[in-house]
């Protein structure tokens, strides 16, 4: 989703626009939760201060401030109050909630230990006086305080009863103080919701960035896994496009010079063809044997590197079209026309397939639900078909040059099909191994082989067009080939 125009759509600015917004939430909900923090907080101190009022207008019988209602209860409503039952008293609904606890009250103006018994009555909760313990200097008044506090702390509207030592009882409505109308409202909650907004936008901004990129490399799997050329339109910041299209003209120039080079390379081999069918009717005319043959020889590794180079350019161009084939049944026509033609090449049944099957009323033995199909099993791919009959082909053949025999296993999973050629070759020198994919590289043991050292160099590529690998291994044996190709 485009937010802004798309000249203003860069990694830079949306940056700065990020960091911009980022601050100005996280300022934002810091001075939202600690304004509202200040307003509790100088809510509950105020209550604090009417408790310490309160304790001398109980003990000295001083007037009431403004916003404290004092009236001393009724005789009979006395009797009632002396017995607990605060929830019956005179023009007092009957409540569940009553909180009766009493205060022992010392400090140095007191010859003895005084009583302040307390009664807290609400509709909603009853209130966790425990966690007022005696006070640190022994006051009434810091203890009425923190009892105060604590009202103003929760919403319920509660009505307080006092009395001090066995004086009387007095009904205190203190709802403008500690009451739900005069606690602030709390916008810390706002505070907290505010800033997992910002940070859910922001998070949701760079995964929507990440994934312009990710959608562009996969556009570019697609169109390498498809070969083709056409281009898809790109979304994004202005840098990813700069990078789409530098690729773009990257890939354009790089398809240009080996076309060109397959024209060179073609026109090359075309011109050389004539004049070495001169070579060899002029050879023919040699009467020393075997003078003639070794110019034969000479002609026929020239025109086989010409086809080897060939082939690599052309693989390298792979204008071939991927579709929907059966890798078995391709490497097993392979493996066929050897066997036809003699060679040593031998292919690996798969492993037994176990196919579950549905209960019949036919069936007399109920339990065998299931069976194993033994034999060489179909795995589908999406590949180049002329592409993988040179790679096999190319592996086979090395195999059996460098080898005397090939060996080939396929097997496959969900996502990946691999093919294994094992040969008898011996043991090979590791850093001879790890040159094989390198063009024009040939092992010692290749001198008395003819070649040019680039069949694996081309299985390597189309491996690498089929979004795989070429890998090699010492086996027990000799030189294991793992060929892998994406599904």
């Amino acid at each position: 989703m485009r937010m802004w125009p798309q000249k203003f759509n860069s990694l830079r600015i949306t940056g700065i626009v990020l960091i911009l917004l980022a601050a100005t939430i996280g300022a934002g909900s810091v001075w939202i939760w600690m304004h509202s923090h200040a307003a509790w907080q100088s809510h509950l101190q105020r209550a604090f201060n009417s408790g310490l009022r309160l304790s001398d207008i109980l003990r000295e019988q001083a007037s009431p401030p403004s916003d404290l209602g004092i009236t001393q209860l009724k005789p009979n409503d006395i009797l009632i109050a002396n017995k607990g039952k605060f929830g019956l008293l005179t023009d007092q609904s009957a409540t569940p909630y009553v909180t009766v606890f009493s205060l022992k009250v010392s400090g140095p103006k007191l010859r003895t230990q005084e009583t302040l018994s307390l009664a807290i009555v609400s509709s909603d909760l009853q209130y966790p006086v425990r966690e007022i313990a005696k006070t640190k200097d022994g006051s009434a008044a810091v203890a009425l305080g923190d009892v105060t506090r604590l009202l103003a702390s929760y919403c319920s509207d509660p009505i307080l009863f006092a009395r001090y030592q066995d004086g009387y009882w007095y009904k205190i409505d203190g709802s403008k103080v500690w009451g739900c109308d005069a606690a602030p409202t709390d916008r810390r909650p706002l505070a907290v919701l505010l800033a997992l907004l910002g940070l859910g936008f922001l998070i949701l901004r760079l995964q929507d960035m990440a994934a312009n990129f990710s959608a562009y490399a996969a556009l570019l799997g697609a169109q390498r896994r498809s070969d083709t050329n056409e281009t898809s339109p790109v979304e994004g910041p202005l840098e990813l496009l700069e990078i789409a299209n530098q690729v773009e003209a990257y890939r354009e120039r790089e398809r240009d010079a080996l076309e060109k080079r397959a024209m060179v390379l073609s026109a090359v081999s075309h011109d050389l063809g004539t004049p070495a069918t001169r070579a060899r009717l002029r050879i023919a005319l040699i009467e020393d044997e075997e003078l003639r043959q070794k110019l034969e020889r000479d002609i026929d590794q020239m025109t086989h590197m010409i086809d080897s180079i060939l082939n690599y350019t052309r693989s390298e161009l792979s204008a071939e079209r991927p579709r929907r084939l059966s890798l078995r049944a391709l490497i097993s026509a392979i493996v066929d026309d050897y066997q036809d033609l003699g060679h040593p090449v031998t292919l690996a049944a798969g492993p037994p397939v176990k196919i579950k099957m549905q209960h019949s009323v036919f069936d007399r033995n109920p339990r065998s639900r299931a069976f194993n199909m033994h034999g060489l099993h179909q795995v589908i791919v999406t590949a180049r078909p002329l592409a993988l009959r040179r790679a096999a082909t190319n592996l086979i053949e090395n195999a059996l040059k460098y080898g005397r025999r090939a060996h080939v296993t396929l097997e496959a999973n969900a996502t990946q099909a691999h093919l294994t050629i094992a040969d008898q070759g011996g043991r090979i020198d590791p850093e001879l191994i790890a040159m094989l994919t390198t063009p024009f590289s040939r092992g010692e043991n290749s001198k008395a082989n003819p070649g040019f050292g680039l069949g694996l160099t081309i299985v390597d590529t189309i491996a690498s067009q089929h979004e795989g690998s070429l890998t090699f291994e010492q086996g027990a044996q000799g030189l294991n080939v793992r060929f892998t190709i994406q599904r």
